[in-house]
């Protein structure tokens, strides 16, 4: 193997493989976000939630050192039935550090070291201090951290409530400076997702993640003026369905029409219906239109790992990709993947990662051998290529083309196509999956003069909000 070359699996790099592999795990981890987790009668919303900042699973890895401070200093303990077990007070400035040593958390710090009985501990702020700063991710978080031995790694969890929560999410997921409006309904959008998602990790010990696996949480460090008064302004308020939390999904940019939740993630909810979304385009966003061209090669290369990965036999050689179906958006939702070796059919969300990562799945293919034919209607039809095709010669001879490189002649110049494509470029709108909520949308609609309100009743049909 040359230096500094990376090995092979069946001719496909070990890192495209990788990449491909967390693409369909990360496709599965988000169509399982997206269906809600069943809650008992009426509307719940818990007073705290639980974070998980480090754990082991598919997608994350534990902690095997954590620094930990606070501005006010810290109390590092133990709960328990009869209260608070304090084993350290850290003051302003200083730094307590838990490791693994012997298969246990021991803690210290300048002077001092000892092991946590029962390898769980919590740190909490003291003092004046309202977070505690965990080094390891360069973020302050409100409430509590826990600290757990778990699988040869440290699990951290934040538990805070769960108003301090959003405090850092919605300004994650939308920017500080935009509409208080839109803000608003931003917050609403991420407290129903807490309400129908709550232990969706219980397994592991908390409720959600901080990352794209459940909503993007950032502390402490994130939080805004705006955001603050959006969360503040829309306490406690949730969005129900027959008198249960929605699954309020959201996304970035519609590409001017949002999708039925069956096109993209298979469950049909009668709140999360395709509608016109003009308020989406011509906000400034950079995903209204875009283009992506990718070779056969790096296609097909990324369609068999991803096909391997899933037990699936592989195509070969990329000869097509030919659309089956469309939604009522005109996003792709089944299409079909041609190759040398045989063919695989793709649905709904997963179309965008077979091939590429491609921003959405509202957009159209065209080839380099693309060739259009004008039909009887008078409607322009592609061949992606000609390859198969036959053709009437001038004496009325019928011949079915081949490979290589093929001559069309028009009526004022001529043309060299390939026989099959060895480029393909998608010309695509939006960004995400397209269900629910577009942020771009509720911007757009905010700067129009709708209220958070109407925001959310436009894009979760049939909707009530609480309170």
């Amino acid at each position: 193997m040359p230096a500094g070359s990376l090995p092979t699996i069946r001719g496909v790099s070990v890192l495209k493989f990788l990449r491909a592999l967390l693409a369909v795990a990360l496709a599965l981890a988000l169509f399982l976000t997206y269906v809600p987790v069943p809650v008992s009668a009426g509307p719940v919303l818990p007073q705290t939630v639980r974070i998980g900042l480090f754990f082991d699973d598919y997608a994350h890895h534990g902690a095997s050192n954590l620094s930990l401070s606070g501005p006010g200093g810290l109390e590092l303990g133990q709960s328990g039935v009869s209260g608070f077990n304090l084993l350290k007070a850290i003051p302003a400035g200083s730094t307590a550090t838990a490791s693994i040593a012997g298969g246990h958390i021991v803690l210290a710090g300048s002077g001092w070291s000892m092991s946590v009985p029962g390898d769980i501990f919590v740190a909490r702020p003291a003092g004046s201090g309202q977070s505690v700063n965990v080094a390891e991710k360069g973020r302050s978080y409100r409430g509590l951290i826990e600290v757990s031995f778990a699988g040869g790694n440290l699990k951290v969890v934040n538990e805070l409530s769960v108003e301090d929560y959003l405090r850092g999410v919605v300004p994650m997921e939308m920017s500080d400076s935009w509409p208080i409006e839109a803000l608003k309904a931003q917050a609403v959008a991420a407290r129903t997702y807490v309400a129908a998602n709550v232990a969706r990790y219980g397994s592991l010990g908390f409720d959600l993640t901080d990352d794209q696996y459940s909503q993007a949480y950032g502390g402490v460090n994130v939080e805004g003026n705006n955001s603050l008064a959006a969360v503040d302004g829309t306490s406690g308020q949730i969005l129900v369905y027959n008198g249960q939390p929605i699954s309020a999904l959201y996304h970035s940019n519609s590409g001017g029409y949002t999708e039925n939740s069956e096109n993209v993630w298979l469950s049909a909810l009668p709140y999360l219906r395709g509608v016109p979304d003009p308020y989406s385009l011509g906000q400034g966003s950079s995903t209204d239109n875009w283009t992506v061209t990718k070779s056969k090669e790096y296609l097909q290369d990324r369609i068999n790992s991803l096909l391997s990965s899933s037990g699936k036999a592989s195509i070969g050689s990329l000869t097509g990709i030919t659309v089956l179906n469309t939604g009522v958006s005109g996003r792709l939702t089944k299409i079909r993947l041609d190759g040398t070796q045989g063919s695989a059919t793709v649905t709904n969300d997963l179309i965008r990662y077979y091939i590429g990562d491609l921003d959405s799945n509202l957009f159209q293919i065209l080839t380099d051998s693309g060739v259009f034919s004008l039909g009887q209607s008078q409607s322009l039809t592609e061949s992606q290529g000609l390859a198969g095709k036959y053709v009437v010669r001038g004496n009325g001879e019928i011949d079915q083309l081949g490979s290589g490189t093929i001559t069309i002649a028009g009526s004022s110049s001529t043309r060299q196509v390939g026989s099959q494509p060895e480029d393909y470029t998608f010309q695509g709108k939006g960004w995400g999956h397209g269900v629910g909520m577009s942020q771009w949308g509720a911007y757009g609609m905010a700067k129009a003069g709708k209220g958070y309100r109407e925001i959310l009743t436009y894009y979760y049909q049939g909707t009530q909000l609480t309170q």
